[in-house]
């Protein structure tokens, strides 16, 4: 099975995505992805029981900045999981808010920066938002609701910034054919060749896996696989899956 962070951890690196899958080598949490769970776990409670959002926190406010473009509590689903099967391929996930009243579906987002953002034409082809679309409920077409809190704001921004796109099932489906589905055969054939193995016994093979030495600094962090990848053989997902 395939979710959207792991496509998009191979799509940046397939031998990183290699260690953390193969070899369960994860990857170490840092601040940015604490303080984003800990807003996740606030928007959560607010939007499933009415529980305030701390204001003695950043994560909080940043929260409380955003309720004008949430649901009211207790009218949208939270964290709702779902698995699902296309063309053969498997995916899962996890979607922050349903709103089935309004065919919405949304995703908490804290961000530096809007740099980060989606626009409303690259929402579409998100990777989590064609497999948000895909998954039941669905709907004809799915409205899409990415909020963008922004942790470090310049003069004149908004701390809390929706970005609102709507996306068609059959496009979805047409994006999924196009890039997620190709990923899920090579991806799930690379784990067939070291199914059973021990992964301790499969960390030096993985070099045979392309890598993109371009992510080796991405973010300015040091990718934790340094130590012992060759940074020999670069190849990006989309060459291995290209027809």
């Amino acid at each position: 099975m395939l979710s959207a962070s792991s496509y998009k951890l191979a799509k940046r690196c397939v031998r990183r995505w290699a260690y953390k899958e193969i070899c369960r080598l994860k990857e170490p949490e840092t601040s940015a992805t604490a303080f984003g769970t800990r807003g996740h776990e606030q928007a959560e409670r607010f939007l499933r029981d009415g529980i305030a959002p701390d204001l003695h926190t950043p994560e909080g406010r940043l929260v409380y900045e955003s309720i004008p473009f949430l649901p009211r509590p207790g009218e949208a689903a939270v964290e709702v999981p779902f698995a699902f099967e296309l063309d053969g391929a498997w995916f899962y996930g996890r979607i922050d808010a349903i709103h089935e009243a309004e065919c919405t579906k949304l995703d908490h987002k804290f961000v530096s920066s809007l740099d980060y953002a989606e626009s409303p034409a690259s929402l579409v082809r998100d990777p989590a938002a064609v497999l948000y679309t895909l998954a039941a409920p669905f709907w004809e077409t799915t409205r899409l609701r990415w909020i963008y809190n922004l942790k470090k704001r310049k003069a004149g921004q908004k701390p809390s910034n929706p970005v609102d796109a709507t996306l068609p099932l059959t496009d979805a489906k047409k994006t999924a054919r196009e890039g997620l589905i190709p990923a899920w055969r090579l991806l799930s054939g690379v784990r067939a060749l070291f199914a059973g193995q021990d992964p301790t016994e499969a960390l030096p093979l993985l070099d045979a896996i392309p890598c993109n030495p371009h992510d080796c600094m991405a973010f300015n962090r040091p990718c934790p696989h340094l130590a012992y990848c060759s940074r020999e053989n670069p190849g990006l997902l989309e060459e291995l899956t290209r027809e």
